[in-house]
């Protein structure tokens, strides 16, 4: 066992600058764990096999030994198939983690008192579909239905080879069975080429005069009557949506939510309930996908006004602060992130993880690629709307000068399709500029997310046990939390698990007391004047007889620290 003098390996960095394969991200992580100070206890968990068997790891970190409950941080990424940018992230942050605990200074003390999840791939399957063939799926590339239950839909795959593209350093570029796109002419088409820019195949507007095409994924169609051409987003191996299959509003019946047959039906999602739910101390939980630029939280189905008036009021706080870290706008899921309104969407992580565990929780859509093409509107939703000429103009120059002209420009080949007729075969790779972003920028991404992460260690609660002599007989004991979140995380927690007491284990008896609150603001709607004084209960004493303490008094703050205290 290496001691505290041992030099440590040098940190990884290949996440800083390309995305990463299931098996480059196993090898990163595990170079990562390695740079950790010796007396960490950085476990790798299998929380779970996907259906194709990959291991859904996730690293568990307990700074000051495995036995030491604490506040717990979850951070998780790439739960959708193609948003590949939040595994680099959370390896950024797991390693950015393992600098700050090595340098052992008092500013680096308060992240060993913290407990960390890092679990950098949620959807390993649907990742490494998309790195080795092209094939993008919302989730995971499987699919269980029937065939009278798919309809009409597109099996995909590659019917014209690609050229190599080794200018990029991308694996699935340099593949000639990659799957691409489909264009047909069809003088009612809804795309076209720009004019300014003929390789640029763009949404057709009032003032184009053609040639129009439909656009459609290469492949061919499953279940063809002959007639009915399925639309463009009906593919094969999309059944469920990872992201709707948690037991939060969870329903089965909406078109095109991909609940999945029950909550908790796919493996990965099963594996992160089974997994969190045996960790009443998470009090944050980020959930990073693309693109966006934004952090949304919840509730989806309500305003803020129906919560807990401290969760919302923590809530407010931490909006600010994100943005002020970042520049996304931070917003709750009902007022500004709703595809339709009033209809929330059902079964999503982030309101389990708050509603069901009590953990203030947010989506993270990183790569702000609609404010670089100048959408800006609120409601945020609106930044996804079609985007104009103009901004599609900005993408094809952003493409050129940043990202090598990867999605544009590649050439189109004629192919006699079985179904179609003649159409033309190309690709267009979206995963990598509009999906995520260039590889070129992957540490521009992170880094604004390194301080939102050392934030979200800061807001953790930060009980501690203090005595003090006070005579032969008696020792008093000081019971604080000079935290910004209170030692019971927050009202939902209560709610979900029910409220419980800080225990204090004496010689010869145990007592219960109130939770501790944090220096977090209750927002009542007044100002807050000095001279209203303190309003909340922070810290408390206790004397004790010696005979009651006996050798020692250990004092249980059940959705955080334990301490154990030996006598003066």
């Amino acid at each position: 066992m290496p001691n505290a003098n041992t030099p440590r390996p040098p940190a990884p960095t290949a996440h800083l600058r390309e995305f990463l394969s299931y098996e480059a991200m196993r090898l990163e992580c595990d170079a990562v764990k390695a740079t950790f100070p010796s007396w960490c206890t950085v476990e790798t968990k299998v929380l779970g096999h996907s259906e194709e068997g990959r291991e859904l790891v996730a690293f568990h970190v307990w700074p000051r030994g495995k036995g030491k409950a604490q506040p717990t941080l979850w951070v998780d990424a790439n739960m959708h198939a193609g948003e590949l940018v939040g595994t680099n992230v959370v390896v950024a942050q797991f390693s950015e983690l393992a600098r700050l605990l090595t340098q052992g200074t008092p500013a680096a003390q308060e992240f060993r008192d913290v407990n960390y999840v890092f679990l950098p791939r949620v959807c390993p399957d649907g990742a490494e579909c998309a790195f080795s063939n092209g094939l993008v799926n919302r989730s995971n590339p499987r699919d269980a239905r029937a065939a009278d239950e798919l309809g009409p839909h597109w099996k995909r795959a590659c019917l014209v080879e690609k050229r190599a593209r080794p200018e990029h350093r991308l694996a699935l570029l340099q593949s000639p069975r990659r799957v691409g796109v489909m264009r047909r002419r069809n003088a009612a088409g809804v795309w076209t080429m720009d004019d300014e820019h003929p390789a640029l195949l763009r949404r057709r507007t009032w003032n184009d005069k053609g040639p129009f095409f439909d656009v459609f994924p290469e492949g061919r169609i499953e279940n063809f009557d002959g007639v009915n051409v399925p639309p463009a987003h009906r593919v094969d191996r999309n059944e469920t949506d990872l992201n709707r299959n948690f037991p939060y509003l969870w329903e089965s019946d909406r078109p095109g939510h991909r609940s999945g047959r029950f909550p908790g039906s796919e493996p990965e999602s099963r594996a992160l309930i089974e997994y969190s739910s045996r960790l009443p101390q998470i009090y944050f939980w980020m959930n990073y996908h693309t693109f966006g630029g934004v952090y949304i939280r919840p509730p989806e189905d309500k305003p803020d006004s129906s919560l807990p008036r401290l969760d919302a009021s923590i809530y407010e706080a931490l909006d600010a602060e994100l943005e002020r870290l970042t520049g996304y706008p931070a917003v709750s899921g009902y007022s500004e992130f709703l595809y339709e309104p009033g209809v929330p969407l059902p079964g999503t992580l982030s309101d389990w993880a708050y509603f069901g565990l009590g953990a203030y929780s947010y989506v993270c859509e990183l790569w702000d690629l609609p404010a670089r093409l100048g959408r800006l509107e609120r409601p945020f939703i609106k930044r996804y709307a079609p985007w104009s000429t103009e901004q599609w103009r900005k993408l094809f120059l952003f493409d050129k000068n940043s990202n090598g002209g990867l999605l544009f420009g590649h050439p189109w080949l004629p192919y006699e399709h079985p179904q179609l007729g003649a159409v033309e075969v190309s690709e267009l790779p979206a995963v990598f500029g509009i999906q995520n972003p260039p590889q070129s920028l992957i540490e521009d991404v992170i880094a604004p997310q390194l301080e939102v992460f050392r934030f979200l260690v800061r807001i953790a609660p930060r009980t501690s046990l203090t005595a003090r002599v006070r005579s032969e007989q008696t020792t008093t004991l000081t019971l604080a939390n000079e935290g910004f979140l209170p030692s019971f995380i927050s009202k939902q927690k209560n709610k979900a698990f029910g409220p419980q007491s800080i225990l204090v284990h004496g010689a010869k008896a145990t007592l219960a007391f109130d939770d501790l609150d944090g220096y977090a603001p209750l927002n009542t709607g007044w100002l807050d004047f000095a001279a209203n004084g303190s309003g909340m209960r922070t810290s408390f004493q206790l004397d004790m007889s010696h005979a009651d303490f006996a050798q020692e008094v250990r004092v249980v703050f059940p959705r955080g620290a334990t301490h154990v205290l030996s006598r003066p």
